[in-house]
């Protein structure tokens, strides 16, 4: 097993592994053991071995059908170890787990599943939980988001007990991403939240702030953020500093999150920007706001929408002496940023009597116009 990748790399040369010769003295053996009926156990072992064994080999080969063959058998192995306790189910099963890094097939997606359902039989529910959420997050890399979804809806109906519940954010952080990804914002924002309160009710009933909370309120974010509605994005943006600020973080993450609130302020700008000209007249007062909430650079972009260069320029964003045709192309070059294509082309600022909230689902444009107040808001988000 080791000394086939060995070679394949080059570590080993190939005619000092002597791969053929070992590999049929080994499995020689092992045939002799999985013939020998009194000693089940020990039998099925060697099947297990002998299987992965020209599995691995068809694998480096690229024979596809005989790899896929190898997973069926796995799977029986995994049908046939019901019976049989002593049997290390566990052990098969940390090596498919590791396997599936690099591995993506239907058969392997049944073997997988066998044996999480058999982890589940011989430890908890939680266990399996985590098995699923394992192979969701190696569907979310192999970019294979339809089945991530799947396997993490398997992951949250087996974490809902409360010693599970920082596995659950992470699943329901995970599957929000998911969503988002095959363009379902609304779907995604909703298990977003669902992550945000799990965090914190745990801050509610415990005084402690985890650090998955940082993660799924930043998850929020941005699905504020793509789906465009100005107040949603400022509050989920405000809670997200705030139980942030309360985490012990290291200097280098400290980094990586100022980065990426500047990325998402940014973003905010990109948002203000698009404002229609009718609405300005309603926000007059938000730049006031935005600089108590310290967002400089989205206070910066929205000052000029409102027409305000020269505020900017007294206070010092703008030299004094820049041509006022460069700053109109930065501003305009800001507004046309790549991310505007990933957000909501027409920002709501959830004013007057009713707003619209829009998804498209397989490329039909669903529009449903609700009035303003929590209740129809989250009635419609359910939907």
């Amino acid at each position: 097993m080791l000394l086939l990748p060995s070679a394949v790399s080059g570590r080993i040369e190939a005619q000092n592994a002597k791969l053929e010769p070992r590999f049929q003295r080994l499995a020689t053996m092992l045939e002799a053991m999985v013939a020998d009926s009194t000693r089940p156990n020990n039998s099925l072992q060697a099947r297990t071995s002998l299987i992965l064994m020209r599995t691995i080999r068809a694998q480096y080969d690229s024979r596809s059908d005989e790899v896929e063959e190898g997973w069926r058998e796995l799977a029986e192995v995994v049908d046939k170890s019901d019976s049989l306790v002593a049997y290390s189910t566990e052990h098969l099963f940390d090596l498919v787990r590791e396997l599936g890094e690099y591995v993506d097939s239907p058969a392997f997606d049944i073997l997988y599943d066998k044996l999480a359902n058999a982890m589940r039989q011989r430890r908890s529910d939680g266990e399996a939980g985590i098995a699923y959420v394992n192979r969701a997050t190696q569907k979310v890399k192999q970019k294979k988001f339809y089945e991530a979804i799947q396997w993490f809806g398997r992951a949250e109906e087996l974490l809902t007990k409360e010693e599970y519940s920082e596995e659950l954010v992470t699943t329901l952080t995970g599957v929000s991403y998911a969503f988002e990804r095959v363009g379902l914002p609304w779907a995604a924002r909703n298990k977003a939240l669902a992550a945000a309160e799990r965090t914190l009710a745990t801050f509610v009933e415990e005084g402690q702030i985890i650090p998955e909370a940082m993660i799924a309120l930043n998850r929020l974010v941005w699905i504020e953020l793509r789906l465009g509605r100005i107040p949603h994005i400022l509050d989920a943006m405000t809670l997200a500093r705030s139980i942030t600020s309360h985490l012990n973080l290291s200097e280098d993450l400290q980094q990586v999150y100022a980065k990426e609130l500047q990325m998402q302020e940014w973003i905010l700008g990109i948002h203000l920007l698009h404002l229609p000209l009718e609405t300005l007249p309603v926000i007059i007062r938000l730049p006031g706001t935005l600089q108590r909430l310290g967002l400089d650079y989205a206070r910066m972009a929205l000052l000029f929408a409102l027409g305000h260069e020269q505020t900017l320029r007294k206070e010092g964003y703008i030299p004094a002496d820049e041509d006022e045709e460069n700053v109109q192309t930065f501003f305009e070059q800001w507004q046309d940023q790549p991310a505007a294509n990933d957000i909501s082309p027409l920002p709501v600022l959830v004013n007057g009597k009713t707003s619209e909230l829009k998804s498209t689902i397989l490329g039909l444009e669903l529009v449903v116009e609700t009035p303003n107040n929590i209740t129809s808001f989250g009635i419609v988000e359910g939907r």
